[in-house]
């Protein structure tokens, strides 16, 4: 679930082609990265070299984060209608 927020939040809120720093913090470790993806591809080698995942886990997974990330915004996400436009 944490990718598919990331993906969003990515999407939806960051412009195309803008070079904003993202930090995760875990206590006492503060990371920057420049992108979401670079993020998560750092998430991928933690949980390999963690022993949690093997890498095509990790691999299949972001690819389907993405997917219902993209889903989601086409179907949930949409503007919400004027008043006036439904009747009330």
């Amino acid at each position: 679930m944490h990718l598919i927020r990331c993906q969003i939040i990515a999407v939806q809120l960051i412009p195309a082609g803008a070079n904003r720093r993202i930090g995760v913090a875990d206590p006492g470790v503060r990371r920057a990265f420049p992108s979401f993806s670079q993020a998560v591809l750092e998430l991928n080698d933690a949980r390999v070299f963690a022993g949690i995942h093997f890498r095509t886990a990790c691999l299949d997974g972001n690819a389907l984060g993405i997917k219902v990330a993209f889903f989601v915004m086409q179907q949930a996400m949409r503007p919400v209608p004027d008043r006036s436009e439904v009747g009330q």
